[in-house]
């Protein structure tokens, strides 16, 4: 992902949290950039490593959960099998690779 800048970061983030209020979105873009930097000058640093390993970690969960929310989502209704893209051992499972 190449955002390029910092206001397209934003509006990136804002398409991941569009379920929460619009004024938010810059400060959660914010802190987690500042997040980010913190846990990556603290490993790099050698710093409460274990600790900042399990933020760092927990922190990617997060953000790797709601991209995978945003890429699979579909503009189509469920009636057209994109239950089966969200959800690839139900296509394994019922032999329906359409």
């Amino acid at each position: 992902m190449a955002w390029g800048c910092y206001p397209r970061f934003v509006a990136y983030t804002a398409k991941l949290l569009r379920l929460l209020p619009p004024i938010i979105v810059p400060a959660l873009a914010f802190g987690a950039t500042a997040a980010e930097t913190l846990f990556g000058l603290l490993l790099v640093l050698g710093e409460k490593t274990r600790l900042t390993s399990l933020l760092s970690g927990v922190f990617d969960l997060v953000a790797a959960k709601l991209v995978r929310r945003y890429v699979t989502e579909r503009p189509w209704g469920s009636n057209s099998g994109s239950d089966f893209v969200r959800n690839p051992p139900s296509v394994a499972a019922t032999g329906n690779w359409n």
